[in-house]
């Protein structure tokens, strides 16, 4: 099954995404959608399969990690790579996102070049 070479960046809060993702695409192909409905991010899922499914962690709190359960839930979504982007780390939060299906969480403890890695791990 093919892709899309997007990313759907979730933020009910309607931010963009962070510089370091910016960064990271540019060059790479890829684009990012930017969405703050997570009925849409399911429907847009469901229709053509991402690359890339990325939360705002801080702007999208119980809404994000429902939103991660629903996709990593479901046998069909769940293949798509999802990570959740943070300011901060709190240990607390980083496991609720795993323990939601969260492939990886990428948060400000990280540099730049290790968050970059982070991003090419769930491509590949």
């Amino acid at each position: 099954m093919r892709t899309r070479p997007t990313i759907l960046f979730y933020s009910p809060a309607r931010r963009t995404a962070p510089e370091f993702v910016a960064a990271w695409v540019d060059g790479r192909g890829l684009e990012v959608v930017p969405l703050d409905d997570a009925e849409e991010v399911e429907q847009r899922v469901l229709r053509a399969l991402p690359q890339l499914v990325l939360i705002d962690a801080d702007g999208a709190a119980a809404q994000g990690l429902a939103l991660c359960r629903r996709l990593k839930g479901d046998p069909y979504t769940s293949i798509v790579p999802l990570a959740a982007i943070g300011s901060r780390h709190a240990t607390e939060r980083v496991r609720e996102w795993f323990e939601a299906g969260a492939d990886e969480v990428i948060t400000a403890l990280f540099e730049p070049a290790e968050q970059a890695g982070r991003l090419d791990a769930l491509l590949t």
